[in-house]
Formats: C-alpha cells, structure tokens, sequence
C-alpha cells in the first residue's frame, strides 16, 4: 500500500513492489522505497523520491544513493539534495578529480535521519555537468505510534 501525499498509515500489509518516488509500506513497522535509476540531464537534477511520510509515526531513515561515476567527467559535481517541508536540509556534493578516474568512488554512499510524522520528502539527484544516472533506496523503521 503506496503512501502517496499524506495518504496517512496503512491499515494492512503488503509487500513492496517495483520503481517509483513514493514510500511503500513493507509490513509490522517497516516501509521502504527503491527510485530505480534515472537519467540526470547535465547541470539539472532528478528526483528520486517525492513523498509525505505518514500520520504518527516517526521513523529512522537510512538512505543509500549512488550514480554511474563512468558518464562524469573531471571537474564534475554530483550529490544530492534532501529537502524537508519545503527546506534544503542537506546538499552533499563531490567533485570527480582530475583525469576522471573514479575508481575510489563509493559504490553506494549512505545518509541516516530522522522523519517526524506527515513531512514531506524531497530527494534529488544533481550534477553540475556532464549528466549522468542516479539511484536511491530508503529503509525506514517506524519508532514509535
């Protein structure tokens, strides 16, 4: 069952299926979401997730995100944006360096958070030239109702 824009808590289970921006609801206190991989245009972002989280429930987020190193060339920046009711929370980005070699990029980098009942979730993919792909997976732990 979707949590799409303040659909509010699940009153059943069902198991997450396929791609897409919202947060599903996984069973017992757990919800997940997988973006599946998007093209980011050069100088542009995508967005991976869009989602408000639900009614009474607080959860601990981990997100992992990553992007196709290969398509970047040196001097390229790529990161994320994390934008919470309306509010830029976290911008990470990092810089390909020089000769375009990306062999010591993570494969997957990770950020943890808290969510507080009916917020609403931005996550973008972004880069500053170049266009590349980018991909996300949240797991997310109800902590308390």
């Amino acid at each position: 069952m979707a949590l799409i824009a303040g659909a509010g808590n699940p009153t059943g289970g069902s198991n997450p299926t396929g791609t897409g921006s919202s947060l599903v609801y996984a069973g017992g206190n757990y919800w997940a979401g997988w973006s599946g991989w998007l093209a980011v245009a050069s100088g542009a972002d995508a967005t991976m997730f869009d989602f408000t989280s639900p009614n009474r429930v607080a959860m601990k987020v981990d997100f992992y995100y990553s992007f196709d190193y290969d398509l970047l060339a040196s001097g390229t920046f790529w990161g994320i944006e994390l934008n919470l009711n309306g509010e830029d929370i976290l911008k990470p980005k990092v810089e390909i360096p020089a000769g375009g070699d990306t062999s010591g990029m993570p494969l997957e980098n990770r950020v943890k958070f808290i969510l507080m009942p009916q917020t609403r979730v931005i996550i973008k993919g972004v880069t500053s030239d170049g266009g590349s792909f980018c991909g996300g997976t949240l797991l997310c732990e109800g902590l308390f109702e």
